[in-house]
């Protein structure tokens, strides 16, 4: 089975940062490495991540080059990863315990796709809405996904580094979302 890097950057997430570290942890699948990159956070982001990579040597932590969002925090998190593929998760975001098992299950299906996708679920006055994606029922590749908006939700999907590169990374100029 695969292994995979999950990327996260952050920046004054202590509110919700164990909750989405937590979320990777408590996977079914087991055969990943988290690499962060904080944007020199002053909320006690850095420390709860610090203290976390101690019990778990699967985490990674390095400081961002000059804080320019979250973006730019993406792109020098792959420069850390060590696998080729790549998962992002986004501090205020957490996976169900499936979410790595599933999407490796996708990889092994499709393993020419290079971008593998699921639904997403969001949480609007503390309920829970499922199969938010504009593909609810699809499995299987979509040969032109930007037909309906972007299918994509960042902590929904996994790219493969060479896909990743391919495109450039993310544009550095958008530092938001």
């Amino acid at each position: 089975m695969p292994k995979i890097s999950v990327i996260m950057g952050i920046y004054n997430c202590a509110s919700t940062l164990s909750d989405a570290i937590e979320s990777i942890l408590s996977q079914t699948y087991t055969d990943w490495e988290i690499v962060v990159v904080d944007g020199y956070s002053s909320d006690g982001s850095l420390e709860i991540i610090r203290e976390l990579a101690k019990s778990d040597e699967r985490i990674h932590v390095f400081m961002q080059e000059n804080r320019r969002g979250v973006t730019p925090a993406r792109n020098e998190s792959v420069v850390h990863a060590q696998y080729n593929l790549l998962a992002f998760l986004d501090a205020d975001d957490y996976w169900e315990p499936e979410y790595l098992e599933n999407m490796a299950k996708l990889i092994k299906d499709y393993p020419n796709a290079g971008i593998w996708g699921t639904n997403y679920g969001t949480i609007e006055n503390g309920q829970k809405k499922k199969n938010t994606t504009l593909y609810p029922l699809h499995r299987g590749v979509i040969e032109n996904p930007w037909i309906k908006g972007n299918p994509y939700w960042t902590s929904a999907i996994v790219i493969s580094r060479e896909a990743f590169d391919k495109v450039g990374g993310f544009d550095n100029r958008i530092i938001y979302g």
